[in-house]
């Protein structure tokens, strides 16, 4: 990151059970645009002296702001437009942008998918971005899409989740040249929304992540909770003396190489047993860069690519081989969707990308790849091209930069978008991380409070968890634009933010979190396993101090804040939640019982698997978190498995949420060591309780289970219960 502003002060977007489904099936609704045809009058314009020529009428030019006043020109064409008598031609005579908009004459709804099309083509092969960003302060961009333009007129769409509000349609084209627009629309649609499945791997202490700036920063005392670190914007100490790790301090003249700081922070890395991500690209010295006096933050040329190729590669041969079995992760450039970063052209750089590809893995076939670390909205749209053109081939691991400062706004549109464009690709396998997200202000960040600070650590690093991301690494510990320390002023004591991070690590590592879900009044409830079988349930509610009920199957004795503290809950009925997350403790598993509940929609375990499809039901009387309901074909079967690890006869329990819908006759199997017994329940009555299948014998190991079936009509999978009989 450093030395690029950051405009993410986003607006929360609550939702009623983040696993729900929405309504599924609908058609598609067209959404209104001022002559999409670009046909009838046009408009002179007047307003700055650089902008000239006419702009079809409900259009407009949006770059009269820019102070470095590019030159544009706008024209009613008509020779060759897509279809009717005229198209919008644009020509960008100098000048670093061109922004041609509509504001969208009804505010888009939040929790809607919507998707504008438009046909373009250039003069000549163009990049350019369609874009739906908020209208008014602070102008949040919500989705983008890179495109590139050739003579023939192509239809292009942009689609994604927006926080709804009035929205304006941007193309924006940042390369001199001419371009035509023509026959623009756009639709809306409910969210294809994906339940929220945790993964069911026990959450690794790699997953926590971190960033140095300073080379003399003391290594953190968290109690071994940080298992990985990136070294991106690691310069010196804080004294000036000393070397940086990236490549324009490393490699400051051809042929000659200071690895002193970048030998000091992979051996600390390996000393407090971190695994090293390094961030190749984004720092080429001005004597290897293409475009030796391009700008950028860091010094000239920096942002450019190699002059050659070879140069890339011996630079990659170099520190792969000199770091071979040290560093194991390869990022291949950083945030190459700002020109700050990266100044060459996408398609150069999925080629730089196939080029560390090549070269790590001859060095060392262990190695693995991340694709480059793309960041806020503008990179959403650099990502789809990225993988149009080939990108994914050449990562092992998906790499994405998260920035917000709400971290309920990464799940509910920004991580929503992401996953959209990586499942479009069908590359969804490959693991997703967050290389980097925190929070910055730049050039005079205003500090916040530390109870604030504190919540914002622990439920960024639950929720990106809980949405699939494997890896997350902050940034930073020791920035001197963060808006708050993890350290006082002696650099090692943690203030309330560092004891947080090393708690929610405590909360988190070696644990399976098996849901995510949200209630009616905005209280997140994230469910953690731990490996004895007991359940730990970390609760906060961003936008409000709130009483919350604790249902008695959770079986709730204590209660552990952000800082470590415990109060003691036996007898309590409800608790306190805001904006901080609390850890709920629940009394010990029973030696003689076992309880199993259901996980997320879409989730399976070796405790817990399915047929057919299941979704999220709204009914409240169920066990747990949450409880399923068969939405398939009536083929849908739910399974759970325990492991037994004395025989013996055990009393079997079941149970469901009631729901009008439920069938009268769902037939619920108990296979034991005799055997497999079936009875069937009506689950629209008798819910929300244990209700007795039977006694049955059971041999020690995992050949038995209990398994629901809809073939008699809607079932509900929530829990069930064994208990030993003495």
């Amino acid at each position: 990151m450093r030395c690029i502003l950051r405009y993410s002060t986003f607006f929360l977007l609550l939702v009623t059970t983040l696993t729900s489904r929405l309504a599924l099936g609908q058609s598609a609704i067209s959404f209104p645009i001022a002559n999409p045809g670009f046909e009838g009058s046009y408009v002179a314009q007047t307003e700055c002296t650089n902008i000239t020529g006419a702009v079809a009428n409900g259009w407009s030019d949006n770059t009269c702001w820019d102070a470095t006043r590019p030159v544009i020109r706008y024209d009613r064409d008509t020779v060759n437009p897509h279809t009717g008598a005229t198209a919008q031609k644009i020509t960008l005579m100098s000048g670093s942008r061109v922004q041609f908009a509509q504001p969208l004459s009804q505010p888009l709804e939040s929790g809607r998918r919507y998707s504008a099309s438009l046909w373009l083509r250039a003069g000549a092969p163009l990049f350019a971005t369609l874009f739906l960003r908020q209208s008014g302060p602070p102008y949040t961009g919500y989705t983008s899409k890179l495109i590139k333009l050739s003579s023939t007129w192509t239809k292009f769409d942009l689609s994604g989740v927006t926080n709804g509000g009035e929205t304006t349609l941007f193309v924006l084209v940042e390369t001199p040249g001419t371009f035509w627009i023509d026959d623009a629309s756009m639709q809306s649609d409910v969210v294809p929304v994906v339940a929220v499945a945790p993964p069911t791997t026990a959450i690794p202490r790699g997953y926590f992540a971190m960033h140095f700036n300073r080379l003399d920063t003391s290594w953190p005392r968290v109690g071994g909770a940080i298992g990985a670190v990136r070294i991106w914007d690691a310069g010196d100490n804080r004294n000036g003396s000393g070397v940086g790790s990236q490549w324009s301090e490393i490699n400051g003249a051809a042929g000659n190489y200071d690895w002193s700081g970048l030998d000091a922070r992979v051996a600390a890395a390996l000393a407090n047993n971190a695994d090293v991500v390094y961030t190749l690209g984004g720092r080429t010295p001005q004597w290897a860069s293409l475009r030796p006096n391009a700008n950028s933050p860091y010094g000239a040329g920096q942002c450019a690519e190699p002059k050659n190729d070879m140069l890339w590669q011996d630079w990659v041969r170099t520190i792969a081989t000199r770091y071979k079995g040290k560093i194991k992760f390869w990022e291949v450039w950083n945030e190459p969707d700002l020109a700050d970063f990266y100044c060459g052209s996408p398609d150069k750089l999925v080629d730089l990308a196939r080029q560390v590809n090549l070269v790590v893995k001859q060095v060392d076939p262990t190695n693995r790849v991340l694709s480059p670390g793309f960041s806020g909205y503008a990179g959403e749209g650099y990502l789809d091209y990225y993988l149009s053109a080939g990108g994914a081939q050449y990562a092992d691991i998906l790499a994405y930069h998260f920035y917000v400062d709400t971290p309920e706004d990464n799940t509910n549109w920004r991580l929503t978008n992401i996953l959209s464009t990586i499942r479009r690709y069908g590359v969804q396998s490959k693991p997703l991380w967050n290389t980097e997200q925190g929070w910055i202000e730049i050039p005079n960040p205003t500090p916040i409070l530390q109870p604030t600070a504190a919540a914002y650590v622990a439920r960024s690093y639950l929720l990106n968890w809980a949405y699939g991301v494997s890896r997350y690494y902050y940034y930073t510990w020791d920035n001197q634009w963060n808006r708050f320390q993890f350290v006082q002023a002696d650099g090692v004591t943690l203030t309330q933010a560092g004891i947080a991070y090393r708690e929610v690590a405590k909360w988190m590592t070696g644990n399976v979190m098996e849901s995510l879900s949200s209630d009616v009044n905005g209280t997140y409830v994230a469910t953690l396993r731990d490996s004895s079988g007991k359940k730990l349930r970390a609760l906060w509610n961003p936008r409000q101090t709130t009483q919350f009920s604790l249902p008695a199957t959770w079986r709730v004795n204590r209660q552990r804040n952000l800082q470590g503290v415990t109060a003691d809950l036996s007898g309590r009925t409800s608790v306190a939640i805001g904006d901080s997350p609390l850890l709920l403790e629940s009394a010990s598993v029973v030696s003689n019982e076992i309880v199993i509940d259901n996980l997320s929609a879409g989730a399976k375990d070796k405790t817990r698997s399915f047929t057919g499809t299941w979704c999220t039901s709204v009914a409240t009387n169920k066990f747990g978190a949450n409880s399923l309901y068969s939405c398939g074909t009536g083929a849908d079967t739910y399974r759970w498995t325990p492991t037994i690890t004395t025989a013996g006869n055990y009393d079997v329990y079941v149970w469901w949420s009631t729901h009008p819908n439920r069938s009268t006759s769902i037939p619920i199997s108990v296979t034991h060591s005799g055997g497999t017994t079936s009875k069937t329940f009506n689950q629209k009555m008798g819910g929300g309780q244990w209700v007795l299948h039977g006694r049955y014998g059971f041999a020690a190991g995992i050949s038995g289970f209990v398994q629901i079936s809809d073939v008699n009509g809607q079932a509900c999978a929530d829990a069930v219960r064994l208990v030993k009989v003495p």
